[in-house]
């Protein structure tokens, strides 16, 4: 870490308690030169140093503090240590003079003096998220998906920040030096796919979409004096896409029962005509809401959605904010949708009975959960989902390498509770237990060869639907994983049976051969 004296020694499966998806380590300082050890950490996986191995800063899980070290205080035998309390802190970086530790943060930059041992906000972009751009980053360790590294800033340069607005869905870039901001790119609604800063003629070049723009190539000159025309396109891609000009979009903001505050994306069909009703498809997958600014490219996905093809067929979709809470994570998303589709219900030209619910992953255990509850929607499809928690988190994942029940505890799922001291939060989570009570069609997809969520979830719920004769059909693809795949033969059948299905439950369009094959019952 930066010292020819001083090394981390740890142990990679001392602290291993499987409950983590990640691992935490006790981290000891050794001294090469007598040979000694000194405990610094006991459990982190999160370590920045300086180059020159002067100081060292790791963040310990147990407390959710960073403790910070100055290393030449042990050549004293004098170990100086430092907690910093702040919460919302990451991704530390030093200055290379060793005069400042600053974080990122999504409540602005946040400079930590050195020398005083006093933390400043730094006053840039307070309640915005902000990320250091142009750091210099060493990798020391990544295995086990832990984070050694060594990272600093040059402060003789200025240094370059990209600031986000999520309350306003505002980007911009600037550049903060000796205390004073320069604007290099103005707050715009626009996704910046990636950046270039030439410091030495002032030029930025960005390339910016948004969801009614295709990708465009724009040149920023800083020293220019007209505001308002420095901003210069130089390519425009998709010049034949006229249709895309007049999408349009709509983000709506609201909240749950548990008035946890939530965005949804509404996009309209094209050529959207005022006087016509239209059916709608959700679509579910945690927090999308961030995605406002991506330009709907049509193609076929390797879920089965794609944005552009729904609206360019006369759907509306939405794409509702989910966020997991206390009462698990199917309960939770339950009531995040249902929120969602609230605002929507006095919509003059959606057809409230012509809705559909769709998700990938865990947007597909999102919408079998939802499916055994709701009677709101006409149709489903669930694609690599899982459907019976209790028998997930009782496995070990070979695409991961971890057991899943981390994934439950300390993961995604985010039940934050072993099964054994909560079992009832995860019966009432578990969509497998309620199979029986699914009102409307499901189409159900999965490949065989997914180690991340196995098949026979998919083939479980199905098992189940068959068996309380729900309308159900399954589509399973013997050479794929846990999505399709880009381009694939796999990906364009699955997008089209997708448009099919909703085209039979959501507009009436009916004589379509796989699916009559299983919906038409004989008399």
């Amino acid at each position: 870490m930066g010292s020819s004296r001083y090394f981390l020694a740890f142990n990679t499966e001392e602290e291993f308690n499987y409950v983590n998806t990640s691992l935490v380590f006790s981290i000891y300082l050794y001294n090469r030169t007598n040979k000694s050890y000194h405990p610094l950490f006991t459990a982190s996986s999160k370590i920045t140093g300086t180059k020159d191995g002067t100081y060292i800063v790791g963040f310990e899980e147990n407390q959710g503090n960073w403790i910070l070290y100055d290393l030449t205080s042990f050549a004293k035998n004098l170990p100086s240590q430092t907690i910093i309390t702040e919460k919302g802190l990451k991704n530390p970086v030093f200055s290379s003079d060793n005069q400042f530790l600053f974080f990122e943060s999504d409540n602005g930059l946040w400079q930590f003096d050195l020398k005083s041992q006093k933390m400043n906000p730094e006053g840039i972009a307070k309640g915005k998220e902000v990320k250091i751009m142009d750091k210099k980053t060493w990798f020391a360790y990544t295995q086990y998906n832990a984070r050694f590294e060594l990272s600093t800033i040059d402060l003789q340069r200025p240094m370059r920040l990209k600031v986000r607005d999520k309350k306003n869905n505002l980007t911009s870039y600037i550049n903060w030096n000796k205390r004073k901001t320069e604007i290099l790119i103005p707050p715009t609604q626009n996704r910046i796919k990636d950046i270039q800063y030439n410091q030495d003629t002032g030029n930025i070049f960005s390339i910016e979409e948004n969801y009614n723009s295709p990708p465009v190539l724009y040149r920023y000159e800083t020293q220019f004096k007209n505001k308002e025309s420095r901003r210069t396109a130089i390519f425009k891609s998709g010049k034949k896409d006229k249709v895309i000009v007049n999408l349009k979009q709509e983000i709506l903001s609201y909240t749950n029962t548990a008035e946890t505050k939530l965005k949804g994306l509404l996009y309209y069909p094209v050529n959207f005509d005022q006087k016509k009703k239209y059916p709608m498809v959700v679509r579910i997958y945690q927090q999308q809401s961030e995605s406002s600014g991506v330009y709907p490219i049509p193609d076929y996905d390797e879920d089965g959605f794609n944005v552009r093809l729904l609206l360019e067929h006369g759907y509306f979709v939405f794409l509702p904010d989910i966020i997991y809470d206390e009462r698990g994570t199917g309960i939770a998303a339950h009531d995040c949708v249902d929120s969602g589709i609230d605002q929507l219900q006095n919509h003059p030209n959606i057809d409230q009975k012509k809705i559909g619910l769709t998700g990938h992953s865990m947007g597909g255990y999102e919408t079998n959960f939802i499916a055994t509850k709701s009677n709101q929607f006409a149709a489903y499809v669930s694609g690599a989902s899982v459907n019976n928690i209790v028998k997930f988190y009782f496995s070990y994942n070979t695409h991961f390498n971890l057991f899943d029940f981390s994934r439950f505890e300390n993961g995604q799922h985010e039940m934050n509770v072993p099964f054994s001291e909560n079992k009832e939060k995860y019966f009432k989570n578990n969509p497998i237990d309620d199979v029986e009570k699914v009102s409307s069609p499901i189409l159900l997809w999965a490949g065989l060869k997914d180690e991340n969520v196995t098949p026979d979830q998919t083939m479980a719920f199905y098992t189940g639907l068959l068996r309380n004769r729900k309308p159900v059909i399954a589509l399973l693809y013997p050479n794929r994983e846990h999505d399709l795949g880009v381009g694939s033969k796999e990906s364009k059948d699955l997008n089209l049976k997708t448009l099919e299905w909703w085209g039979y439950f959501l507009k009436d369009e009916k004589n379509v051969p796989w699916i009559d094959k299983e919906m038409i019952k004989s008399d």
